[in-house]
């Protein structure tokens, strides 16, 4: 009986699985007997050798790549590994439950928690959130709650900056609002408006002055705000109102006293008696001191009150 080729053995189909038969390779000899064996092309380019009976029986049905595909595929949860929104979960998780992440003591450590859902099924969390656009990060709505749905959102960074607990705030006509806020109404910088108001000026104010108003000497005290007689003023606006240097009105001023009462204690004090202070302290006796640094009389009660008002400020700031 004349032997059988390979492709009757295999019923003349060339194709099995992910396997393209091409010859009968070499033989497969043990140590007993010999095997016939198809050389085969597997989809994914390599060649390997297989037995007849293992192509028509579906034993193999590829190069040993389905099975790597088929394995990996089973084993993966979500997929997602390494993506950003991924990267969002566990960064959360970290900053709420473990100790030794730089942001713990902002989060962990002041109470904030990770829903149970959350923080034990990542798909969990991608269910509630979706995928974290470009140029987003995780916030909480309320900066007191905890990472759980309905008080999370994907946010930018300037969003973010006006929701922390430390957003300086300010009340504009009743409306208590963030100092990046008030700055896009007034079209200001935040650094802009947050300096008028340092110096001085009512948020309102600051928010409709026009830009060139501010534009004054280069001594940064000149440009300072002050209310005198009702009115929001520079200092420098101040001086030549009166005719005083700003210098005089600032010394008042530090001793807590308004610019309406450095104005007068200073005025009253030009048109006194010389023999008394501007306070009207006589400077005579054993209330005239004379400095050895400084040249002039002094009012040693008036020097005194100045010590006594700088111990107790050093004593409150400890």
């Amino acid at each position: 009986m004349a032997k059988r080729s390979l492709f009757e053995i295999l019923g003349g189909v060339t194709r099995f699985g992910r396997l393209t038969v091409l010859a009968e390779a070499e033989l497969y000899e043990t140590s007993t007997r010999s095997y016939r064996m198809a050389l085969c092309r597997c989809d994914c380019g390599a060649m390997r050798s297989v037995s007849p009976w293992k192509l028509t029986k579906s034993v193999t049905v590829s190069c040993g790549c389905y099975a790597a595909e088929r394995a990996s595929r089973e084993n993966r949860t979500h997929g997602m590994t390494g993506s950003r929104t991924y990267r969002s979960w566990q960064a959360m998780r970290n900053r709420c439950f473990k100790a030794t992440d730089i942001s713990y003591p902002s989060y962990g450590g002041r109470g904030i928690t990770v829903c149970a859902e959350w923080r034990h099924s990542f798909d969990a969390f991608y269910r509630d959130m979706g995928h974290r656009p470009p140029g987003m990060t995780l916030d909480r709505i309320d900066g007191r709650g905890n990472y759980e749905p309905g008080n999370c959102r994907w946010a930018t960074p300037f969003e973010q900056a006006d929701n922390t607990i430390a957003a300086h705030k300010i009340e504009v006509a009743g409306e208590l609002i963030n100092v990046s806020e008030a700055a896009r109404r007034s079209g200001l910088s935040r650094s802009a408006l947050l300096g008028r108001i340092d110096r001085g000026l009512a948020p309102e104010t600051a928010m409709t002055m026009p830009i060139d108003r501010t534009q004054g000497s280069r001594n940064k005290s000149n440009n300072r705000y002050v209310t005198y007689q009702g009115r929001s003023m520079l200092m420098i606006e101040l001086c030549e109102e009166t005719g005083l240097t700003s210098s005089h009105i600032n010394y008042h001023m530090k001793q807590g006293r308004t610019a309406d009462e450095a104005v007068g204690i200073i005025l009253a004090g030009q048109a006194a008696d010389k023999d008394k202070c501007p306070l009207g302290h006589p400077l005579s006796g054993d209330n005239l001191y004379v400095s050895p640094s400084r040249p002039g009389r002094q009012c040693r009660k008036c020097r005194n009150m100045a010590r006594a008002r700088s111990r107790a400020k050093r004593r409150a700031q400890g």
